[in-house]
C-alpha cells in the first residue's frame, strides 16, 4: 500500500468523534481508516448486508430494489416526489468467491463465533480462513442460492483489539481445484472486541505497557497499597471495560491522573475513594487528565472523590476528567470535594469536567462541594463543567458551591457551547459577579446556547444577581426557575425571558416533557411524591446507579422583615421579624463574618421578634445571615438561611501598619486616608485582595514598591467592587519566569474611578497578560491617567489593561508609554479587547495618548492591540510589528468611530499595516496627519494610510501630509487592499499633500479593490511605483469574478483626483490602473474628475482614465479630465488619449464655474460644498469641517510647449494618420499606418494592431510588420500599395514592403516570366477597381503592367536594360539566387517561404473546419457528452438543436510576422468595440485542449504539401539553371 493511501482517513469520514458507525465504502483501493470499512460491490447486491447496514429501523425499500438492480430507496409518503432509481454498480469477477459481510454470533473475552456471508456462485467448499493474530476454525458451512454461510470460531488472540484483518480464504471446487483469495490490510476486517482479563493489580499494571489493546476487569481491585505503576501514563487507545466492577482507594501523589491521555474507551466501571494531591504544576486534573476527539467515557461512576491543590498552578480540574473531548455519557460523580491550599493562578472547575468540548449527556453530579477562594483568575466553576465549549444535555447537578470568584453556575461556570434539557439543584453562594443557576457567564448568544433548562436551587451573592439562569443575562429560549427559590434570601419575580414554575408545575410530568423537552431520558414516576426526575441510561428505561430521592427542603422559619441601623465604623443593629408558626424557641442567629449579640427575643402569635447588635469581623458591603439555631422537643437544630444583611463597612488605612494587615485571601473594603510609602520597608504586604479601596476626593498615593516575583503577583491580586481616587507611583515588578498575569492589579472586576499610574515598570519578558491591570472584567472605568509606563513581556501586553471585554471605560489619558512584546496583542493602552455585540458602538471610549512606543508581533496598535475605536486620539507615537499593525488599533471591528492620529510612525514587515488601523471592518470620522506608514520588507503587502486591509465602511476621514511607503505590493493612500468577501464602502473622505510609494498595485486611495463602493472622495497625492497597476483612485480592480452588476459589485463614482503626480512602469491610470476585464457599467464608474500628471515607462498602457483598458474610457459616463493634465510630459491629445473625446476635457475657466460640477459632473451639493470655488479652489466635502481646499490649476502653468521635434513627429503622424475609411457591417473602419480603429454607432471605439481593408464587402487584414532587414529594421507595408482579391475559392493579399519588394501573404499572384522583385517604388491598389491588372513602377523608372491572375504582360517600358551586364558581374550562382528571390512564390524570407506556405495551407484547413464546426459548438457537444451517454435518444436531437441555434460565423486570417504563423479571428469579435483585446481562435483551441480535434486531417495534408513544395523548388532550380546556361552561351 502506498504511503499516500495510508495517510487518507476517508473516503466517507474524515473525522469522527464517535458518532458515526457502520460506514462502508466500495472502491478498488483500500483506505487505512478508523471509521470506514472496505467492502466489495457484491455486498450491495446482498439483502442481508443492506438490512444490517441501513434498515434496522425499517426505513428503506431493499429487496425489491436490489432484485431490479437498484440501490435502496426511502419509504416515503405518496405525497412526496418520486425518488430517482440509482443503478447498482457492475460486478467484476462475479464468478469468483468473495466475502460479503460478517456478523458476531457470540463472543467472550478471548473467543468469538462469527458468521461469514460469502458469495459463492459455483458452490465451492470453504477450506480455510486466515485472520491476522487469531486461530481460526471452521465450524460449519451451508450453501444456498449462490451463497455460503460459514460459521467460524476464533481464539488464541496474540493481541487483544477490536479490529482484525482477514488475510485470506481458500476454496475447493468439484474437481479438486483450489482458489485462494488474499486481502491487503484493512480490505476485509472482522470487528470484534477481545479483551485481556484483569484479575489483579499486577494485571492492571500491564495496561500501561500495551496501551493499544483492550482490557476487562474480572474482579474488584483495591489500590490501597498500589505504587505508581498502576497509572496509565502512555496514550491509551484501546478499551478498558470495568464490566461493572469497582476500583477503589486510589491516591495519586504525582503529576498524573489514573489515565493521562484517553484516546480510546473507558466504560462500565465504578471508582470509589479517589484522592488526588496536586503537588506540582498540572494543567489538567482528574481521573482522566485529557481525552481525544474520538474517545468515549461511558457508564463510569465515581463516589467519594477529593482533589487537593498543594501548590500554585493553572489548571482545569474535574473529578472525572480535566479537559474533555469526544463523548461522555451515562456517568456520575457523587460526593466530590475540592481543597485549595495554595493559591491557583487560573482555574476551571467542574463536577465532571474542568473544561469540555465533548458531548456530555445522561450524566449527573450529586453532593458536590466546592469552596473556592484561592484562585486569581477563574474561567468557570460549574456543577457539571467549569468551562464549556461542547454540549451538555440531559444532565442534572446537586450540591453546594461557595466561592468568592466570578463565573459560577449550577451546570457550567462559563459557556460558549450548547446547554439544553438539564436541571440543577446546586445552591450557590458567591461574592462575585456572573453567578447563574445554570450558567455563570454565557457568550453563546441567540437560541442555540442555553435552551430548555430548569434551575431549582438557591442563589446568594454579595452583588446583585442579574438573572437566575445566566449570570450575564445572555440566554436562549425555554428556561425556567422555581417560584419559591431564594435569590439573595428572597423569593423574586421572574426575570426577562424566564418563566417560573409553582409547586404544582414543578412536580408535573407535562412540565418536563412539553416545556423542558426532557423526553424519555428521565424517570418521572415519583413526581407525584414530590421527588425530582431520575436519569435513565441513554436510550433505555434503566436507571443510572446510585441515584437518591431528591426533594425540596422544607423551611420551618421564614424571615418576613429586616430593619437595619448603622451605629459606627464597624457596628450596627439588626431587627428581624421571623414567621414561626410552630412556636419554636430560637436560640441564636448566625451572621457570617460578624459578632452577633442578641438583645431582644420575643415570641408572639406565631412570630419571633429579634433585635441584634452586630460588629464586623471582616469589612464587606453586606453579610449573610446563614443559620437560625432553634430548639424543638428539647433538641437543638439549625435551619440554613440565605438572607442578606445590607450593612457596608470599611476598614480605615491610616498608617503603613494598617496596610500590612490587609487580607490576602478575602476581599474586604478599605478606606485609604494616607499615602502608603514602601520605601525602606521590610516585607511589604502585596498581592492582596481588595473588595473596595477608596480614598477621599483628591486621593492618596501608594508608592515606591519593588516586587521580585516567581509567580503571578502584583500589588493587588484581585479587586472586586471599586477602587477610587488612588495614585500608584514608582512601582517596579520583575519576573523572569514563564506564566500568565502580572500587573499592579492582576484580576479586576471593580469599578475604577479617578486613578493614576505613574512611573510604573513591569519587566516580565516571558509572561503573558502583562499591564497595570492584567485582566479586567469590570463594568465601569472612568478618568484614568497613565504617565511613564514601561511594560516588557511576551504576549498580550499593554500600558493599562492587557485583556478585557468591551465595557464602559472612558476618559483615559496617557503619555510616555513604552510597550515591548515578543508575541501578539500589544497596545499603548489595551492589549486585547474582545467584543460580543458588534451592533452597537463600543463603550470603551475617549482615550488620548501621546509620546508612545509599541513593539510587538501581530495585533499591534498605538492605543489598542486588538479592539474597536470610539474617540481615540494618538499623537507622537511609533508602532512596530509584523501583521495587523496600526497607529491606533492593530485590528478594529465594526462600528468604530472617531479615530485621530498626528505624527505617528507605523512600521510593519508582514501584512495589514495602517496609519490608523492595521485591519478594520468599519470606521467613521477620523483624521490622520503628519504621519508615516511603512512596509519594511519586499514581501510586505496591504499597506495603507488609514488601514492596511479593510471590509465594510470608511466614512468622513481626513488625511493630510502623510507618507505611505511599502517595498511590496498593495499600497494605498487610504487602504492597501479591500476584502474579497465583504464589500468595502469608502465614502466622503479626502487625502491632501500625501505621498504613496510601492511596488505593484498602488493607488491614491486604494491599492486593490475586490468588492465595494468608492464615492465622493478626493485625493491630492504623489504616487510612485516600481512596478505596474497604479491608479489615482485605485491601482487594481479585481473584477474577474464580477458576473453581473450586483454580483461582487464594484462602484467608483463621484471622486476627484487633483494635482496628483503618478509614476510607474505600466498599467497606469489617473482613475484606475488595471482591471481584470471590461467593466459592468451603468452609473458605477460615473462622474469622476481627474487632474493628474502621469509618467509611464510603457506608453501603451497609460491613460488619465483606465490605464490597461483605455477603450473603456469612452464608456465612462460623465467622467471629465483637466485639459492640461499630462501623460508622459504631453498634454492629452488625440494620439495619447484616443478614447477620451475632446468634450470630456475641462479648462481653468470651466473649473471656476460651479455649474460645471453640478451639470457636467453631476455632483450633489448634499455631498459637495461649492462655496470655495469662488476662492479658486476645488469643491470640498460638505460633511467635513477642517478642509483647506486645493487650489484650481492655472492653465498657463500646465500647458506643455510643443518642440520642433514633436511637431515634426506629429506632422508625420498626421500625414500617415488615415490611409483609408470603410463602412462595414454598420461600423466605421479607419486604417492608419500602424493600426486600425473601429467605431460603433454608439460611439464606442476599439483599436486593432493590423491594417484593415474592405473590398467587395469582404474584410481583409494586413499585418503592420512584414519582416526584418539584415540591419534589423522593420519592413512595413507601403501605404495604399496592395492587391486584395478573392476568386476561384482563393484569397490574395500581396503588398509592397518598404524594402522595395512584393510580399504574397496568402495565395501568390501570377507573375510574368523573369519578374524582378526588388527596387519597386509602387504598385498601386485595387481597392476601388474590379480590374485584375497591376502596374509595377521601379525606382529606376521602369514600369511593368500585367494581369495578376494569368501573369500575362500587358505593357512595359524600360529606361535601360543592364541584365546582361549584371549576369556577367554577379556570377551564375548569385544570379540564380537573385532570380529565385524575384519569383512571387519563391522560398526566400522576403516573400513567401516554404514554411510560410505550409502555415498558410494549414490555416486554410483550420478555417474550413472552424466554419463547419465552430469552437463554441465543440464545447457545447463536450458539455452534453455525459447526458448523451446516459440517456438514450437525446444526443441527436440536442445536437441538431445546437447546430440550428449557432449562426454562421465568419473568420479572418492575419499573418503574424513575429511567429511566422497565421492567426484566425472570429470576424464578429474582431469588430466588437466592447473588447479591447481579441483572442484568436488558435489560442482558444489551445486553451480548451481542442488541438487534436482540429488538427487530425490538416497535419497529413500539410506534410504532403511540404513535399510537393520541395519537389517544385528543386524542379524550378533545375529549369532556371538550364535556361541560364543556354543564355550565357548565346551571349558568348
Amino acid at each position: 500500500m502506498s504511503e499516500e493511501r495510508k495517510n487518507i482517513r476517508g473516503p466517507n469520514i474524515n473525522s469522527n468523534a464517535g458518532r458515526i458507525n457502520n460506514s462502508y465504502y466500495f472502491y478498488n483501493s483500500v483506505y487505512t481508516s478508523s471509521y470506514d470499512i472496505s467492502s466489495s460491490n457484491l455486498a450491495l447486491y446482498d439483502n442481508e448486508f443492506q438490512k444490517q447496514t441501513l434498515n434496522l429501523d425499517d426505513k428503506f425499500i431493499i429487496e425489491e430494489n436490489i432484485k431490479n438492480g437498484y440501490f435502496p430507496t426511502l419509504k416515503m409518503p405518496n405525497v412526496m416526489p418520486n425518488q430517482e432509481y440509482l443503478k447498482l454498480p457492475n460486478i467484476e469477477d462475479e464468478d469468483l468467491p468473495e466475502i460479503i459481510s460478517s456478523s458476531i454470533i457470540e463472543s467472550d473475552n478471548n473467543t468469538a463465533k462469527i458468521e461469514l456471508n460469502i458469495h459463492n456462485p459455483t458452490g465451492e467448499s470453504i477450506n480455510s480462513i486466515k485472520i491476522e493474530y487469531l486461530t481460526t476454525e471452521i465450524e460449519s458451512q451451508n450453501f444456498e442460492d449462490g451463497k455460503s454461510k460459514v460459521i467460524i470460531n476464533i481464539k488464541n488472540p496474540e493481541i487483544f483489539v477490536s479490529k482484525y484483518n482477514i488475510l485470506e480464504f481458500e476454496t475447493k471446487g468439484a474437481y479438486g481445484n483450489t482458489y485462494k483469495r488474499q486481502y491487503q490490510e484493512d480490505e476485509k476486517i472482522i470487528l470484534v472486541d477481545l479483551y485481556k482479563e484483569v484479575y489483579s493489580i499486577q494485571d492492571w499494571e500491564k495496561i500501561n505497557k500495551f496501551p493499544d489493546e483492550n482490557y476487562k476487569l474480572m474482579s474488584d481491585l483495591d489500590f490501597s497499597n498500589a505504587l505508581e505503576n498502576v497509572l496509565i501514563t502512555n496514550n491509551f487507545s484501546g478499551i478498558i471495560d470495568g464490566s461493572g466492577h469497582t476500583i477503589k482507594n486510589i491516591t495519586i501523589q504525582t503529576n498524573s491522573g489514573l489515565i493521562k491521555q484517553l484516546n480510546g474507551t473507558l466504560k462500565n466501571i465504578y471508582i470509589q475513594n479517589y484522592n488526588q494531591n496536586v503537588k506540582s504544576n498540572m494543567s489538567n486534573v482528574g481521573v482522566v487528565l485529557n481525552s481525544g476527539n474520538y474517545s468515549e467515557i461511558n457508564n463510569v461512576h465515581i463516589q467519594n472523590a477529593n482533589i487537593k491543590f498543594e501548590t500554585s498552578t493553572e489548571t482545569s480540574a474535574g473529578f472525572l476528567i480535566g479537559v474533555a473531548k469526544g463523548t461522555i455519557q451515562n456517568c456520575s460523580v457523587i460526593n466530590g470535594k475540592i481543597e485549595i491550599e495554595q493559591e491557583l493562578s487560573k482555574l476551571s472547575l467542574g463536577g465532571i469536567a474542568g473544561t469540555s468540548n465533548a458531548i456530555i449527556r445522561n450524566s449527573y453530579t450529586r453532593n458536590i462541594s466546592f469552596d473556592v477562594n484561592k484562585a486569581i483568575i477563574v474561567n468557570g466553576i460549574g456543577g457539571i463543567v467549569g468551562e464549556n465549549t461542547g454540549t451538555i444535555q440531559y444532565c442534572y447537578s446537586q450540591g453546594e458551591i461557595v466561592t468568592t470568584k466570578e463565573k459560577t453556575g449550577g451546570i457550567a461556570g462559563s459557556n460558549s457551547g450548547i446547554i439544553r434539557n438539564n436541571y440543577s439543584l446546586v445552591n450557590i453562594d458567591t461574592k462575585a459577579i456572573y453567578t447563574g443557576g445554570i450558567v455563570g457567564f454565557n457568550s453563546k448568544s441567540g437560541d442555540s446556547g442555553i435552551i430548555n433548562n430548569l434551575y431549582i436551587g438557591n442563589l446568594y451573592s454579595t452583588v446583585d444577581i442579574e438573572n437566575r439562569i445566566s449570570g450575564n443575562s445572555i440566554l436562549g429560549r425555554g428556561n425556567y426557575g422555581y417560584k419559591k427559590q431564594l435569590i439573595n434570601g428572597n423569593e423574586q419575580s421572574a426575570e426577562e425571558n424566564i418563566s417560573l414554575l409553582d409547586d404544582n408545575e414543578i412536580f408535573f410530568k407535562n412540565s418536563y416533557e412539553n416545556l423542558l423537552f426532557f423526553d424519555n431520558n428521565f424517570d418521572y414516576s415519583q413526581l407525584e411524591d414530590n421527588i425530582f426526575p431520575k436519569l435513565y441510561y441513554q436510550g433505555t428505561d434503566k436507571l443510572l446507579p446510585n441515584q437518591i430521592d431528591m426533594q425540596l427542603e422544607e423551611k420551618l422559619l421564614k424571615i418576613e422583615n429586616i430593619e437595619i441601623e448603622r451605629i459606627d465604623l464597624n457596628s450596627g443593629r439588626v431587627a428581624l421579624t421571623i414567621n414561626n408558626p410552630d412556636m419554636l424557641d430560637i436560640k441564636d442567629i448566625i451572621i457570617n463574618d460578624m459578632e452577633v449579640t442578641m438583645e431582644r427575643n420575643v415570641l408572639e402569635n406565631g412570630k419571633t421578634y429579634i433585635e441584634l447588635k452586630v460588629k464586623a469581623i471582616k469589612y464587606y458591603d453586606n453579610y449573610k445571615l446563614s443559620k437560625i439555631i432553634y430548639e424543638k422537643d428539647s433538641i437543638e437544630n439549625e435551619q440554613k438561611m440565605e438572607t442578606k444583611i445590607d450593612l457596608q463597612f470599611f476598614k480605615e488605612i491610616t498608617k503603613f501598619e494598617d496596610w500590612q494587615s490587609i487580607d490576602s485571601e478575602f476581599a474586604q473594603n478599605y478606606r485609604l486616608l494616607t499615602d502608603i510609602d514602601f520605601n525602606g520597608k521590610l516585607y511589604p504586604n502585596y498581592n492582596v485582595s481588595i473588595g473596595r479601596l477608596e480614598a477621599p476626593e483628591g486621593g492618596y498615593t501608594i508608592k515606591n514598591l519593588n516586587i521580585t516575583s516567581n509567580k503571578s503577583e502584583g500589588l493587588i491580586k484581585e479587586a472586586k467592587y471599586s477602587i477610587k481616587n488612588i495614585k500608584f507611583e514608582n512601582i517596579n515588578i520583575d519576573d523572569s519566569t514563564t506564566a500568565n498575569y502580572e500587573g499592579i492589579i492582576i484580576n479586576n472586576t471593580a469599578e475604577l474611578i479617578n486613578l493614576e499610574f505613574k512611573d510604573i515598570t513591569i519587566n516580565t519578558p516571558n509572561k503573558n497578560y502583562v499591564a497595570c491591570i492584567a485582566k479586567n472584567a469590570s463594568n465601569k472605568i472612568n478618568n484614568i491617567k497613565l504617565n511613564n509606563i514601561t511594560c516588557n513581556a511576551n504576549t498580550t501586553v499593554a500600558g493599562f489593561i492587557a485583556s478585557m471585554s468591551e465595557m464602559e471605560c472612558s476618559e483615559i489619558t496617557g503619555n510616555n508609554i513604552y510597550i515591548t512584546a515578543k508575541g501578539d496583542y500589544s497596545g499603548g493602552i489595551f492589549g486585547n479587547i474582545s467584543c460580543s455585540n458588534y451592533s452597537e458602538t463600543t463603550l470603551t471610549k475617549n482615550i488620548t495618548i501621546e509620546d508612545v512606543e509599541v513593539t510587538g508581533k501581530n495585533y499591534v496598535g498605538g492605543a489598542i492591540g486588538y479592539g474597536r475605536i470610539n474617540n481615540v486620539t494618538v499623537n507622537n507615537t511609533k508602532v512596530e510589528g509584523v501583521n495587523y499593525v496600526g497607529g491606533i488599533s492593530g485590528h478594529s471591528y465594526v462600528n468604530s468611530i472617531y479615530a485621530y492620529a498626528d505624527n505617528v510612525e507605523v512600521y510593519g514587515s508582514g501584512y495589514d499595516i495602517g496609519g490608523l488601523v492595521g485591519y478594520k471592518n468599519s470606521l467613521s470620522y477620523g483624521r490622520l496627519t503628519n504621519s508615516t506608514v511603512e512596509g519594511t520588507e519586499y514581501s510586505t503587502y496591504n499597506v495603507g494610510g488609514v488601514a492596511g486591509g479593510s471590509a465594510q465602511t470608511f466614512n468622513y476621514i481626513e488625511v493630510n501630509n502623510i507618507r505611505v511607503v511599502n517595498k511590496g505590493d498593495y499600497v494605498g493612500g487610504f487602504v492597501g487592499r479591500t476584502d474579497a468577501g465583504n464589500a468595502s464602502n469608502i465614502i466622503c473622505n479626502y487625502l491632501q499633500d500625501c505621498y504613496v510609494e510601492g511596488n505593484n498595485y498602488v493607488g491614491g486611495l486604494v491599492g486593490c479593490v475586490q468588492t465595494g463602493n468608492i464615492y465622493y472622495n478626493y485625493s491630492n497625492t504623489e504616487i510612485v511605483a516600481l512596478g505596474e497597476n497604479i491608479g489615482g483612485v485605485v491601482g487594481y480592480i479585481k473584477n474577474a469574478n464580477t458576473t453581473t452588476i450586483s454580483d461582487n459589485r464594484i462602484e467608483i463614482h463621484h471622486n476627484y483626483v487633483v494635482g496628483s503626480k503618478i509614476k510607474g512602469v505600466g498599467n497606469i491610470g489617473g482613475l484606475i490602473g488595471k482591471t481584470d476585464k471590461e467593466l459592468y457599467l451603468d452609473s458605477q464608474f460615473a462622474s469622476n474628475y481627474i487632474e493628474a500628471y502621469i509618467k509611464s515607462q510603457d506608453s501603451k498602457s497609460v491613460s488619465l482614465g483606465i490605464g490597461d483598458r483605455q477603450q473603456e474610457n469612452q464608456r465612462l459616463i460623465d467622467n471629465y479630465y483637466y485639459k492640461y493634465s499630462s501623460v508622459n510630459e504631453e498634454n492629452p491629445n488625440i494620439y495619447n488619449e484616443i478614447f477620451i473625446s475632446d468634450d470630456k476635457y475641462l479648462k481653468e475657466q470651466d473649473l471656476k464655474d460651479k455649474d460645471t460640477y453640478t451639470s457636467k459632473l453631476k455632483w450633489s451639493t448634499s455631498y459637495i460644498n461649492l462655496s470655495v470655488v469662488e476662492n479658486n479652489k476645488y469643491p470640498i466635502l460638505a460633511s467635513l469641517t477642517n478642509q483647506e481646499g486645493i487650489s484650481l490649476p492655472k492653465d498657463s502653468e500646465h500647458i506643455i510647449e510643443t518642440t520642433e521635434n514633436s511637431i515634426e513627429i506629429q506632422n508625420e503622424l498626421v500625414n500617415e494618420q488615415i490611409e483609408e475609411n470603410f463602412e462595414y457591417n454598420n461600423k466605421t473602419i479607419q486604417t492608419y499606418s500602424t493600426h486600425s480603429t473601429i467605431t460603433s454607432p454608439d460611439g464606442t471605439k476599439a483599436k486593432r494592431n493590423a491594417k484593415l481593408y474592405v473590398k467587395d464587402n469582404k474584410l481583409y487584414a494586413v499585418p503592420i510588420v512584414l519582416g526584418t532587414t539584415a540591419d534589423g529594421e522593420d519592413i512595413t507595408p507601403v501605404e495604399n500599395n496592395l492587391i486584395l482579391d478573392s476568386y476561384n475559392g482563393k484569397e490574395y493579399e500581396t503588398v509592397l514592403g518598404t524594402d522595395g519588394r512584393l510580399y504574397d501573404l496568402k495565395e501568390p499572384i501570377e507573375y510574368p516570366k523573369d519578374f524582378e522583385n526588388k527596387d519597386i517604388k509602387s504598385i498601386g491598389n485595387n481597392l476601388t477597381s474590379d480590374s485584375h491588372e497591376i502596374e509595377i513602377t521601379y525606382k529606376n523608372g521602369d514600369k511593368l503592367k500585367f494581369n495578376y491572375q494569368t501573369g500575362e504582360v500587358i505593357s512595359s517600358s524600360t529606361v535601360k536594360n543592364d541584365t546582361d551586364e549584371e549576369k556577367e558581374k554577379i556570377g551564375i550562382i548569385d544570379y540564380v539566387k537573385e532570380k529565385l528571390a524575384g519569383i512571387g512564390n519563391a522560398t526566400s524570407d522576403e516573400t513567401m517561404s516554404v514554411e510560410q506556405a505550409n502555415n498558410y495551407e494549414a490555416s486554410k484547413e483550420l478555417q474550413i473546419k472552424l466554419e463547419e464546426t465552430p469552437i463554441e459548438e465543440v464545447l457545447e457537444k463536450q458539455n452534453t457528452t455525459n447526458a448523451e451517454q446516459g440517456i438514450e435518444g437525446v444526443a441527436t436531437t440536442e445536437n441538431n438543436a445546437t447546430n440550428n441555434s449557432l449562426k454562421e460565423k465568419k473568420y479572418i486570417t492575419i499573418y503574424n510576422e513575429a511567429t511566422g504563423e497565421y492567426e484566425i479571428y472570429d470576424e464578429e469579435e474582431l469588430l466588437d468595440t466592447s473588447k479591447e483585446e481579441v483572442v484568436s481562435e488558435n489560442e482558444k483551441i489551445e486553451a480548451n485542449n481542442l488541438r487534436e480535434y482540429y488538427a487530425s486531417e490538416s497535419e497529413t495534408k500539410n506534410t504532403k504539401l511540404g513535399i510537393v513544395w520541395i519537389v517544385l523548388s528543386i524542379i524550378g532550380v533545375g529549369i532556371v539553371l538550364f535556361a541560364l546556361k543556354k543564355n550565357l552561351r548565346k551571349g558568348k
